[in-house]
């Protein structure tokens, strides 16, 4: 098993030279800066809750680990920014090179410029392009946007033009992508029956470069066909260019191809994959060495300079080239150094001229792996690469800052630190211990996309994107040089002092005096002033003050968490190197990442509410419009926990979400599986407002009635009625019995018996659709009429934990109990990772965890949460789903993903006796259970559960329980049960809760005040709207659009009475029940702005209950209303769709798949 690699720093190590901060206050439960992590499985993403910036998101289509991708020679900071419901991404934001002092060796006016023979810029869409069905292409301000349709026939729509051009002459095909979400391909045809592939299917946007000429052997004038495909059932790309130019290089190989073109020596392994080559020495190897090598034709006089990019070396390499039969000619005999190695082949060699000559790279060392980039051989200009990466250099990274230190070979030596300005401001401030040597210079620089332009007097750099705008205030920098690939950075030209065009690099030289240097950026989502003064703010702020800020913010926010005393693992033959230490560090840092997943409301596209993102790092962002970043399932399992830390903003999100509801019960983006009834119950259960759970209960009905009859996965263009998963099934009938305890709170007496008949339909179709007999073992997870072998799913049967989750459903029959626990029986193994399971979802594995519990299986149900916190942590990722392997545990689908850390939090709470599932306080007691959770904040008072095995007992206390005799401790609890807070023993709601992230929580602070009468004047009505009359307990809408997204305090005066605080919806209205005892005749209803300051007020006259007609409650019967009478009928109609598509064997989610 893989041991967890991040390195647990304390806060000097950290803060290197760059100030030092005294930590959290004295006070604080938990210091921020002791969850620093350095080591190559730290996380490196960083934001803050109600911030649209992330520091350094992650790809997740890429399988390279968030250290992977966020570091490295150039000390690189990625930053994404979500605006217009857009999630914008921008890796490389900063970087940090040492260089040759001077002007770039290859200027863009050079007269020996590159050859273009065919070049389209996108000014205009050409009729020559013809787009496939289910492709959408539309141009905007120079860049061709590329989507694919819902109702695509393929994930992967192409479109195609011709072109001739002479491959002698420019034979390098160039395309430029600004944005890419979801992944593209190219390919190209010459006429043949089969396409040639030139690149498979990449997420990688930027400048990439293909030699077609050696890819297809072509030569002299050839006419093709080129295709770009987009891939992925809502995959949207940017082209910015797509050209057939010349040669920049006499040789390239990139490792596009899926074919390799090199000989691979005995002993040895090649394997291509994601653009790189990595070269292995395998344990049979009996030399412990070998090569892998390939003969190449090269004008030498033109291109005498062959370039090695490595990105990481494990072991040792070597480089050699022979020519004609002759003896090897070493070009490095042996190192281990990583990066971009230049080599002078002439130099070597005497050759000259156009050579045939053999290119052999060996790996050296039993074990060795070598990854390769690139093979090229260049100019001699380019060959000097202008620019260099560090030789040494360390990351750290803790929530307040993201801080390096690095080492170049010219000298240079820098301490660094980046990290957040306010919501919208990153500065990077440099240290420089060492200067550059003679010739050096230090350089900064940065990937863009959109108009840039510089304002050398104010050193601001500004860009405007299609979304946002962002600026960089460079205080002191020298001349700023620009290019349109960081390829042709690295290799000095052809540069630029003005942009030649919307996306590229910018690089500009730190003055060689300088001791330290500090960069801002800042950003906004339209106005550039505002911009460029967070810029000016951010590079002004000093990092030791920046982070001493954050600091004692997240020293105040996790001193609101509810505090486990146990972190130790248990119930497993081994932990697998994972200490206490480490699970504390990860579930403090759990509520970290799901605080800063939380984004403000994004009033540019009309949508009022906060949102809970999936994975604000991920910058996954594929759900319904409006609040785009929020999958209905991750999202719904957040507000959850962020309940526990932040209820007002769980409350704001749920409500957001379920705004989008509409009035046939869909939510748009990804359908999955429901988990929207149990959210609003955990919110109302730990808050106690109704008000709120009011809010959204007409959208929750329309909702779980849509998903009765669509119990399926719906995405893009997979999207097939009549099919049934048994996932979305056994998810819903345990949503259902939450929507049942909702109707019951709010008086809904007609929609419990409606839910209760859904349910119990659900139930029987569940038991008639998966299983043949109640003993079969297992059920099947998916139902197709009329195919019985699930053609389009490639087999019935699925994931466990998919399937065996059914074991939380109540009601389920012995006999079917008994097949499922069969079931997990056959692949349970507590020796292996995991617990024997795979695809680990926390959903369908906590489902699964709590059916084990109450089936009897609490060994089981401790072993599997003890084994899945394990593999989490080993992981070093809050991911999606996770899989085992040789090398340990592999986390998989979205990552950063709030599953992730849901997970990590449930079960450190599992191990401390405290069930969070079911809302309202329940104790668990698991065979080894000795711990407590203290300080839950349970509607607005304090709550402590702890749970003792040994001692058959569980112990309620705090000031949320009452001080009834009884009340605090319940003994001769049995191994395995849930024991519920008796409802006797609450002590009430505190009707002016404290926030828990208060940082003086002693004080409680007043509550609302009522607006004097002598304030409620004809000038003061405003803009508040509420009917005519109303009768006691009825419930009516106040309409208060100016304070659309803003919360609100409602009163009914004249005898002053508080009818609700909370969130005014985005279309400008708010729920008040009129109370039962209020007098009959005139009112008026007064609403205040959260800090007391009036809005406006209405008449209203209370009149007596009408005799007849309605009651003022809402009246849903079984089905959305489509207009079907009954379930059975409706869901039997459905069925009679066949599913047709994507078959689907891992459930995670992927370019074209979420399930």
């Amino acid at each position: 098993m893989r041991r967890f690699s991040a390195v647990f720093l304390p806060s000097a190590l950290v803060l290197g030279v760059l100030g030092p901060v005294s930590g959290a206050a004295a006070e604080s439960v938990v210091d921020p800066l002791d969850l620093g992590l350095s080591g190559p499985d730290q996380q490196r993403s960083m934001s803050l809750p109600e911030s649209r910036l992330v520091l350094n998101p992650q790809n997740f289509y890429l399988p390279e680990s968030e250290v992977e991708q966020n570091t490295g020679p150039s000390m690189p900071l990625g930053a994404g920014y979500y605006a217009h419901d857009e999630a914008v991404t921008m890796p490389d934001f900063f970087e940090l090179f040492e260089g040759a002092a001077g002007d770039p060796p290859v200027l863009a006016d050079d007269p020996s410029g590159i050859e273009v023979g065919f070049a389209d810029e996108f000014d205009e869409f050409s009729d020559e392009w013809v787009p496939e069905p289910g492709l959408d292409v539309s141009i905007v301000d120079g860049v061709a946007h590329l989507s694919v349709l819902p109702d695509s026939p393929v994930p992967w729509p192409a479109m195609a033009r011709e072109v001739t051009v002479d491959m002698d002459v420019t034979p390098v095909l160039r395309v430029a992508l600004p944005s890419v979400s979801g992944q593209w391909a190219l390919k190209l045809n010459d006429g043949a029956d089969v396409d040639i592939e030139v690149q498979p299917g990449s997420s990688a946007g930027g400048v990439h470069s293909f030699d077609l000429s050696s890819i297809t052997g072509w030569g002299g004038e050839q006419t093709f066909t080129i295709k770009f495909f987009a891939v992925g059932g809502d995959a949207q790309i940017q082209m910015d260019s797509l050209r057939l130019q010349g040669q920049q290089a006499g040789f390239v190989d990139n490792f596009t191809s899926e074919t390799l073109e090199w000989d691979v020596g005995a002993g040895m392994g090649a394997e291509v994959a994601d653009g790189a080559l990595t070269l292995s020495v395998l344990p049979e190897n009996q030399y412990g060495y070998g090569a892998i090598q390939r003969g190449v034709d090269v004008d030498l006089d033109e291109f005498p300079v062959l370039r090695l990019a490595l990105p990481s070396t494990s072991g040792d390499w070597a480089l050699k080239v022979s020519a004609g039969g002759g003896a090897d000619i070493d070009l490095e005999a042996g190192s281990n150094e990583s990066g971009v190695h230049s080599f002078d082949v002439v130099a070597a060699t005497g050759w000259s001229g156009s050579t045939s000559f053999t290119i052999k790279l060996f790996a050296v060392g039993g074990g060795a792996q070598i990854v390769v980039d690139s093979v090229r051989l260049v100019s001699a200009a380019q060959g000097q690469q202008w620019v260099h990466g560090a030789d040494e250099y360390e990351n750290f990274w803790s929530p307040a800052s993201l801080d390096f230190s690095a080492t170049y070979p010219g000298g240079t030596v820098v301490q660094g630190a980046d990290t957040m300005v306010g919501h919208d401001g990153i500065v990077r401030e440099l240290e420089i211990d060492e200067s550059a040597g003679d010739g050096q210079v230090l350089r900064v620089g940065g990937s863009f996309v959109g108009s840039v332009s510089v304002d050398a007097q104010a050193g601001v750099l500004t860009v405007v994107g299609d979304h946002m705008r962002y600026a960089i205030a460079m205080p002191g920098l020298d001349e700023v040089f620009f290019f349109e690939s960081r390829d042709e950075m690295l290799a000095g030209g052809p540069a630029s002092s003005e942009p030649t065009s919307r996306m590229g690099v910018w690089v500009a030289a730190v003055d060689p005096g300088a001791s330290s240097v500090r960069i801002g950026a800042g950003f906004s989502v339209d106005d550039m002033a505002e911009a460029v003064t967070r810029a000016q703010e951010a590079a002004s702020t000093p990092v030791a003050d920046a982070r001493q800020e954050l600091v004692d913010f997240w020293a105040e926010a996790l001193a609101g968490v509810p505090h486990p005393d146990d972190f130790d693992l248990r119930a497993l033959p081994e932990d697998g190197g994972v200490s206490a230490q480490e699970v504390r560090s990860a579930y403090y840092r759990a509520f970290v990442a799901l605080y800063s997943n939380v984004l403000p409301p994004q009033p540019e596209t009309g949508f009022a509410y906060r949102t809970v993102a999936t994975g604000k790092p991920s910058m996954w962002n594929h759900g319904a419009d409006g609040a785009r970043s929020a999958a209905a399932w991750e999202s719904f399992i957040g507000v959850q926990f962020l309940a526990y830390i932040d209820p007002e903003a769980a409350w704001d999100s749920y409500n957001g979400l379920m705004s989008l509801v509409d009035a046939e019960g869909t939510l748009g983006g990804e359908s999955l599986p429901s988990r929207k009834a149990q959210a609003a119950w955990v919110l109302y259960a730990m808050t106690g407002d109704e008000n709120e759970l009011a809010t959204s209960y007409d959208s929750l009905i329309r909702l779980l009635q849509w998903q009765a009859e669509n119990p399926r996965w719906v995405y893009g263009a997979y999207d097939h009625p009549g099919e049934r998963d048994a996932e979305f099934v056994t998810s819903l009938i345990v949503d259902v019995d939450f929507g049942i305890q909702i109707a019951e709170v709010l008086g809904h007496t007609e929609d419990i018996t409606m839910l209760a008949d859904l349910r119990a339909e659900l139930l029987t179709g569940y038991e008639d659709h998966y299983w043949d007999t109640p003993t079969q073992s297992p059920p099947r997870q998916y139902y197709f009429p009329g195919d019985p072998s699930c053609g389009p799913r490639g087999g019935c049967y699925g994931n466990l934990f998919q399937t065996a989750m059914a074991l939380h459903v109540d009601g389920l029959d012995d006999e079917r109990i008994g097949a499922l626990k069969a079931f997990v029986d056959a692949s349970y193994d507590p020796d292996e990772q995991f617990a024997g399971f795979a695809d680990v979802k926390y959903t369908n594995m906590s489902y699964t965890l709590y059916g084990l519990l109450e089936n009897g299986e609490a060994g089981q149900a401790e072993t599997l949460v003890n084994a899945v916190l394990r593999e989490i942590i080993s992981s070093g990722s809050f991911a999606e789903a996770y899989n085992p392997s040789p090398e340990g545990a592999i986390p998989v689908g979205v990552r950063p993903s709030i599953f992730g850390l849901a997970a990590v939090i449930d079960s450190v709470w599992i191990n401390n006796g405290y069930r969070m599932d079911l809302g309202t306080p329940h104790a668990v007691v698991t065979p080894e259970v000795d711990g407590a959770v203290q300080g839950i904040a349970y509607r607005g008072q304090e709550l402590n559960v702890a749970a003792d095995a040994a001692a058959q007992e569980v112990v309620f206390s705090g000031s949320a329980v009452a001080s009834t005799e009884g009340c605090n401790t319940i003994t001769g609890v049995a191994i395995g049960s849930t024991v519920p807070l008796p409802t006797e023993c609450e002590g009430g709601t505190d009707p002016d809760p404290t926030d828990p992230t208060d940082p003086d929580p002693s004080d409680p602070g007043t509550g609302p005040e009522p607006a004097s009468e002598e304030d409620l004047t004809d000038d003061t009505r405003g803009e508040v709207n509420v009917p005519a009359t109303a009768h006691r307990g009825e419930t009516i809408e106040v309409g208060v659009p100016s304070a659309a997204g803003e919360r609100v305090h409602v009163w009914l005066q004249s005898d002053p009475t508080l009818l609700v605080s909370g969130t005014v919806s985005a279309g400008g209205t708010i729920s008040v029940t009129i109370a039962a005892d209020a007098s009959l005749g005139d009112h008026k209803v007064v609403v205040q702005a959260n800090d007391g300051s009036l809005i406006g007020w209405a008449p209203l006259e209370i009149v007596e209950v009408p005799t007849t007609g309605g009651d003022g409650t809402s009246d849903h019967d079984g089905l959305a209303d489509t207009g079907a009478g009954g379930v059975h009928l409706a869901l039997v109609a459905l069925s009679a769709l066949l599913l047709g598509g994507l078959v689907l064997v891992v459930r995670h989610r992927t370019v074209i798949a979420r399930n």
